[in-house]
């Protein structure tokens, strides 16, 4: 299983001629409906201007008629994701391959418990389960953050990038966060622009904030295991440090998603670890 190390470098930092439609002004991402119904002249230009490549496994391939750039319109024809240069490999190896997790390591995430963040522009349907990975070689990943989704690894947001591959063990992570502040971080309100902080403190009374939704933890000396909720709510211009997101540090692990993988969703309170999936593991195996 190799690992993609992949820059992050943004489409503003990028070289070469820029396109009329794609780069004036430059484009990331676009809501693909509202492109079409013409409220938005530069959207619409844009829409206008990609042609369909092929079908991918999950949503379509469209490429500029102007400049060839790349875009990936997602499986619920919501959202085109322009595909940055250094991610078209890594675009194509997820589409010719079948990244199904065994029935063993999904018994051994659904354990862990995932939680299903209400992302932003397209990035719905997935969820996340922190662990530690064993490969078949003997090389050890922890902190994982496992992604079972539709969406294809185009995402700018981290360069740590695996397609799941059968591996020989996976476990629980000391970076990860307990079950119940992952919960809480997927429904903290947003309080400022872009800021949706969650209180919490380490066993030693340390408080930290967490920003948006977050799985895993290691700052000054404590690991996530060592991490439960404050009493104390978090207000602006609170003193406490703010930890870093789960993309500075993370390997996140891509597989696809599967009929019956939203039982690994333990966002609400009833949602048990290890506890929903009993009768469908004897039904599928």
């Amino acid at each position: 299983m190799a690992m993609n190390v992949i820059s992050t470098q943004s489409l503003a930092e990028q070289h070469g001629p820029k396109c009329r439609v794609c780069d004036d002004p430059p484009h990331i991402a676009f809501n693909w409906q509202y492109a079409q119904q013409n409220t938005n002249h530069n959207l619409h230009v844009l829409a206008s201007h990609l042609k369909q490549v092929k079908v991918l496994k999950f949503g379509q391939l469209f490429a500029c008629r102007l400049c060839g750039s790349q875009w990936v319109l997602d499986d619920g024809l919501q959202t085109a994701t322009r595909v940055p240069s250094e991610r078209l490999n890594i675009l194509q190896a997820w589409n010719e391959q079948r990244l199904v997790i065994p029935s063993e390591q999904l018994r051994a995430l659904d354990a862990i418990g995932g939680t299903a963040p209400n992302f932003w522009m397209g990035r719905s349907g997935v969820i996340q389960i922190p662990c530690a990975i064993t490969l078949l070689t003997g090389e050890r990943i922890d902190p994982a953050l496992v992604w079972i989704t539709k969406r294809p690894p185009i995402d700018m947001f981290t360069s740590r990038l695996m397609l799941f591959q059968p591996v020989d063990k996976v476990e629980p992570s000391p970076f990860a966060l307990p079950l119940n502040v992952r919960r809480v971080t997927v429904t903290a309100p947003e309080i400022s622009m872009g800021f949706s902080p969650t209180r919490v403190e380490a066993l030693d009374g340390r408080p930290f904030v967490l920003h948006w939704a977050t799985s895993l933890f290691d700052r000054d000396g404590v690991k996530g295991s060592e991490i439960r909720l404050s009493a104390k709510g978090c207000t602006r211009g609170d003193p406490a440090p703010v930890a870093e997101a789960d993309s500075t540090y993370a390997t996140y692990v891509v597989a696809d998603w599967f009929e019956g993988a939203e039982r690994l969703d333990k966002t609400r309170a009833g949602g048990r670890p290890g506890s929903l999936l009993r009768a469908w593991w004897k039904r599928l195996f």
